[in-house]
């Protein structure tokens, strides 16, 4: 039986597509579209007895709906007890239905520690961008249109940029000791600072062709 169930979604640049679902026992499976790691996510909750208190106060009072919002928001949907709120993603949300929504928000954070079938990245100083697969599970990937992104950011401004694609990459029935390494050319290895890599691409969800975005990060 179903406790909560959140959506994050968003169809404007980057899209998102975050979804969890907690049963009454604390179990929970999730998607993360975005993120260090995405895929298919699923564990136990980490404060049962919290998200159920926040759910029983959400219950006293109406849920929050969304006004206008801008055409490239993201928006999250908490469905309880066959109630829907709907908030712009990541602002507070006032009255009894904010715990809720920050729990579970809090709840699908906590579960990328626990992979089924993911893919997680990494970035090396020479900007050597690494996609791994994470879990059990095999999590069929779309790498034809992959892209790297690598940035190097020192004292709050950009100090590099370099990409690149990975040519001959198609479909990949990413499974456990799956990786792929993507070197940069171009990429000047010396300076410092922070090194930021993302890579996108699509993964494929039970047959739903889901835009992912992975972003790595290396301290200089």
């Amino acid at each position: 039986m179903s406790l909560v169930e959140f959506r994050r979604l968003a169809d404007a640049p980057p899209p998102e597509r975050e979804l969890l679902a907690i049963e009454v026992d604390g179990a929970a499976v999730g998607w993360r579209s975005t993120g260090s790691s995405v895929g298919r996510f699923a564990g136990a909750v980490g404060d049962l007895e919290g998200l159920r208190a926040a759910a029983a106060h959400a219950e006293e009072g109406e849920p929050p709906k969304a006004a206008e919002l801008p055409a490239d928001a993201s928006v999250e949907r908490v469905v309880l007890g066959g109630r829907t709120a709907s908030v712009e993603a990541g602002l507070p949300v006032a009255g009894p239905w904010g715990p809720l929504v920050d729990g579970c928000r809090r709840a699908l954070d906590e579960l990328v520690a626990s992979p089924v079938a993911a893919i997680a990245g990494s970035v090396t100083a020479d900007g050597t961008v690494r996609l791994e697969h994470r879990g059990r599970d095999v999590l069929p990937v779309e790498l034809g249109a992959l892209r790297v992104e690598v940035v190097r950011w020192r004292d709050g401004a950009e100090a590099g940029r370099a990409g690149a694609g990975a040519a001959g990459q198609g479909r990949v029935e990413a499974g456990p000791g799956w990786s792929l390494d993507v070197a940069v050319p171009g990429w000047d290895a010396s300076g410092g600072g922070q090194v930021v890599a993302t890579a996108t691409f699509v993964a494929d969800d039970g047959g739903v062709f889901v835009p992912v975005t992975i972003t790595a990060r290396l301290a200089g």
